[in-house]
């Protein structure tokens, strides 16, 4: 199981009562990520049922290049297509907005702005091509997407656990495990909250018009 180890630590009353755990995530998250563990087919579900497109699904900067394209016009080379596949719409722009946040190149205070940048481009895209659906769809891809993703990770929590790997930490991002460990855990914060909005969109309908369109197009093939 791929969250397994996670979801065990997750559980255990020992974990959450560690004073380094206390520090990181004062706020109690045991009991959201758990609901986000139970109920992820919810989540996969709603992945399932909104509009797929093509995705490159791990758009993000070493595999992105400005190039010179036609006319002298400034365009975008993506590398790296390894994962090539079919996704919901929203799902392609995770990688770009987290491994940036992951990494540190950019900083969490910046990831309200950087993610309205990055959606409301992707919008724009997805218009271009013909796409007319409710742009909630594509927020619900992009919330559920992460969460599922990142979120049962808990960025933070097993570095707050092992101090022995700490060293490595510190030398891997040229930071301080303490700022480490906090950075990750605001982030894991941040990811439940995106799981909390995705099964507020489900619940408030957003589904609906993908279904609505769904059996107008089978009426007109009968």
């Amino acid at each position: 199981m791929l969250y397994g180890r996670s979801i065990n630590l997750f559980r255990q009353e020992a974990t959450w009562q560690d004073p380094a755990v206390q520090q990181a995530f004062p706020v109690p998250i045991a009991d959201r990520l758990l609901r986000l563990w139970e109920h992820r087919k919810k989540l996969m579900d709603a992945l399932g049922h909104l509009p797929r497109t093509l995705c490159h699904l791990d758009a993000w900067n070493p595999n992105l290049f400005e190039a010179q394209g036609e006319k002298g016009h400034e365009t975008t080379v993506a590398l790296d297509w390894e994962f090539l596949g079919y996704g919901a719409i929203g799902e392609e722009i995770v990688q770009l907005v987290w491994c940036n946040l992951l990494y540190f190149k950019i900083d969490l205070a910046e990831a309200a702005l950087l993610e309205e940048i990055i959606l409301d481009s992707y919008i724009q895209g997805l218009r271009k091509s013909g796409w007319q659906g409710d742009s909630r769809q594509v927020r619900l891809g992009y919330a559920a997407s992460a969460a599922l993703r990142w979120g049962l990770s808990a960025p933070g929590l097993s570095l707050a656990l092992h101090p022995d790997q700490q060293v490595l930490e510190e030398q891997r991002w040229g930071r301080p495990a303490a700022k480490i460990i906090k950075e990750r855990a605001a982030m894991t914060y941040h990811l439940l909250d995106l799981a909390d909005e995705a099964f507020k969109l489900i619940e408030e309908g957003v589904l609906n018009e993908v279904a609505r369109i769904e059996r107008k197009g089978l009426s007109e093939c009968l």
